[in-house]
């Protein structure tokens, strides 16, 4: 089982004063739902500081061997084509 770095990634995160919110698995955890989850999901303020100071945090757990996936849902829907059966 992977060791989980939730606590690791919420420091930084903190410490590079990022205004987000926690969403996905990990948030039903943390309000006590008893599911297992191995990815951290969260959504950033899209202010034009809080974007500098998110990517000084990827950039710091990158350096901790962080994979970090970005996915822009408005993006991602416009890419997939919806098909009627």
């Amino acid at each position: 089982m992977p060791k989980s770095r939730f606590f690791s990634v919420f420091q930084t995160l903190a410490s590079h004063r990022v205004d987000f919110i926690v969403v996905g698995g990990v948030a039903a955890v943390l309000r006590g739902a008893p599911v297992s989850t191995f990815d951290l999901d969260v959504v950033h303020s899209t202010a034009p500081e809080n974007i500098g100071r998110l990517l000084a945090a990827c950039r710091a757990e990158l350096e901790r061997g962080a994979i970090i996936i970005v996915e822009d849902e408005r993006y991602r829907l416009r890419r997939l084509p919806f098909r009627q059966s």
